[in-house]
């Protein structure tokens, strides 16, 4: 998840929509593991990234700003019981296998790799499902089982899902 500050609230705004609509996850809590700075001075607008700084002059040329961006955090990722996860490539790799993921596996992979203690499962339905008036956990459920399919097959890795009062869990195998 990306911690996102920025000095101009108009513009925090507009990067916040910006991000979601490409389905970037923001921390709207605690939990993160890129911090993004957006800088407003009057020589332009500082962009830092895990210690990395870039200026972009005004105006603003708003393809460059993101092409930069989506290079930086393109390669970020994390590892956990063998598995080397790069939630903004939709990738998961075990030794030297890859397997790509649908945008909706990606998003219940993330947020169920990233909260230990489980996520509710009406909020996970609400974030992949964005449009949707009813919530039909079925629909998530077969996307659950569609998941641990996939990575069963694709780098014959075991995961399992606990769900306990409406709060679901990764569990690895």
């Amino acid at each position: 998840m990306i911690k996102l500050s920025c000095n101009n609230d108009l513009l925090f705004i507009n990067l916040i929509n910006f991000l979601e609509e490409k389905n970037v996850f923001i921390a709207n809590q605690h939990k993160y593991f890129i911090k993004v700075d957006v800088i407003e001075k009057k020589e332009g607008i500082y962009l830092l990234i895990n210690k990395q700084i870039k200026l972009f002059k005004l105006p603003l040329n708003i393809n460059n700003f993101f092409s930069y961006f989506f290079t930086i955090i393109k390669n970020e990722n994390f590892s956990f019981f063998g598995l080397k996860y790069f939630p903004y490539q939709n990738l998961i790799t075990k030794d030297k296998k890859k397997s790509f993921l649908t945008n909706i596996q990606n998003l219940i992979f993330f947020y169920l790799s990233i909260y230990d203690d489980g996520f509710d499962k009406e909020n996970l339905y609400k974030i992949i499902w964005k449009k949707d008036k009813n919530i039909s956990i079925n629909k998530l459920d077969t996307h659950l089982t569609n998941l641990k399919n996939h990575l069963k097959n694709d780098l014959n890795f075991s995961i399992n899902f606990h769900s306990n009062n409406k709060n679901i869990k990764l569990i690895i195998n």
